[in-house]
């Protein structure tokens, strides 16, 4: 199992792809640290994935970051590799999108994995250790999409952050990755749409925008997620992985 008795720490762990990477990193023999916002569903998956620590704590805070690192430290020894997965969606055109979205988005698609990484390198460097951090961006960091300004301004901040981040941790042997889904088959594409969005819909919109004429599965997004936390990628570092069935690749 390549991340046995490896310390796991997942933000957004109650959603689908969170759910997704937990379960996966579980059957590889790691020891998971997950948070996420909805107490029910973070809690069943901990108990899915025998997780040793779950948290619902508010990362969106630089202090809570710090609170949740030690804590995770504290009940597992280390953290080996952070997964910086948490994250939301605004729709909307540029004139309507309110100060309190933009605010909002921000602080949990790029101020929580920011902070979070801080406090998990600052471990990393006082145990003198290897460690990893995969940060989940979108295809729509690399592309703009109508109606989306501030997930696409968010999710581009992300990929920047993470090549700039990899570079400054480089020479610890602390690599910093970033993957970007595409659509995926969760609950996030059918949210905050002005008009309903059904499954049934997505699929057709998906068959019609995506070169392989389908959504991700959430295990997809979870196996690029595992390669680059592994030793098979030790020499990959500052990296943005699209998964995406081809979406961004013209």
């Amino acid at each position: 199992m390549r991340f046995k008795n490896k310390v796991v720490l997942l933000t957004g762990a109650s959603g689908g792809i969170g759910k997704a990477i937990a379960q996966a990193f579980s059957e590889e023999g790691a020891r998971l640290a997950l948070v996420g916002r909805d107490p029910f569903r973070t809690e069943s998956v901990a108990k899915l994935t025998k997780a040793e620590y779950f948290s619902t704590i508010d990362i969106t805070k630089a202090e809570n970051c710090r609170t949740l690192v030690r804590e995770v430290s504290s009940h597992l020894g280390t953290i080996d590799v952070l997964v910086n997965n948490a994250g939301g969606i605004t729709r909307g055109n540029t004139v309507d999108v309110t100060e309190c979205e933009w605010y909002e988005l921000f602080d949990i698609n790029v101020h929580a994995p920011f902070f979070l990484s801080q406090q998990t390198i600052k471990l990393m460097e006082s145990q003198e250790k290897n460690g990893a951090i995969i940060n989940i961006g979108s295809v729509l960091g690399l592309k703009g999409k109508k109606e989306h300004v501030v997930y696409c301004a968010t999710k581009g901040a992300i990929i920047q952050m993470t090549r700039a981040m990899a570079l400054d941790c480089a020479e610890k042997n602390i690599r910093v990755n970033a993957v970007c889904p595409g659509t995926t088959d969760t609950q996030m594409p059918l949210s905050k749409h002005k008009l309903p969005m059904t499954h049934d819909l997505l699929l057709e919109t998906s068959q019609k925008s995506i070169p392989m004429q389908r959504p991700a599965d959430p295990a997809e997004i979870a196996k690029a997620v595992l390669f680059l936390s592994s030793d098979s990628a030790s020499f990959i570092t500052g990296t943005v992985l699209s998964v995406d069935g081809g979406a961004s690749a013209g």
